[in-house]
């Protein structure tokens, strides 16, 4: 993150002095660029929006007067847009690795939890059984962690999936029924 921060600012200052000598050459004789720490504190003003651009269409040299309203564009353009779009790349490479660091930590804890419940044969059915039915084997705890038998671990667990595949068929029939009395009274109507 800081060498990100430190790549933006290196970039800013490279542009930043690059356009500041170009405008200490061009705008000379205005005192906002009559050196170069007030050239400095001008243009990074006018990199905030604060300027006027009247001023800036006449220059030292003997060159056309849109030379300055051309710089300053350029730079306004430069510094706004291909900077912004810099913080952003830099912003979202950060964020795609921290992303990738926190899947693989979750992967990681989830691999372990996995492992531990793997190799736990007398336990498992209080740690797999489904949300509302987890509440069915908290009274069963302190039975099977004293008695820590696989086959009461078995049965438990038998027991919870036979009660959703009973609540489950149910449901399918409440909601059947009533569909297929109602397709039937549709198609008698006709």
């Amino acid at each position: 993150m800081i060498s990100d921060l430190v790549r933006f600012l290196g970039l800013y200052c490279i542009i930043f002095w690059i356009f500041l000598s170009a405008f200490v050459q061009l705008f000379a004789m205005h005192d906002n660029f009559s050196g170069l720490w007030s050239g400095a504190i001008a243009l990074f003003e006018i990199s905030l929006g604060e300027f006027d651009i009247g001023p800036y269409k006449q220059t030292d040299w003997y060159i056309h007067e849109e030379v300055g309203v051309i710089a300053m564009v350029l730079f306004i353009g430069v510094s706004v847009v291909v900077l912004l779009n810099f913080v952003i790349a830099i912003l979202s490479n950060t964020y795609e690795q921290i992303s990738q660091k926190s899947d693989a930590v979750y992967l990681k804890q989830l691999i372990v939890i996995k492992q531990q419940i793997e190799h736990e044969d007398t336990l498992s059915a209080m740690v797999s059984s489904f949300p509302p039915f987890n509440l069915l084997t908290i009274p069963l705890i302190p039975f099977l962690k004293s008695w820590q038998c696989p086959v009461v671990n078995e049965k438990v667990l038998k027991i919870q999936h036979l009660v959703i595949a009973f609540l489950s068929s149910i449901l399918w029939w409440v909601i059947e029924i009533p569909c297929v009395l109602y397709t039937w009274m549709l198609m008698t109507t006709f």
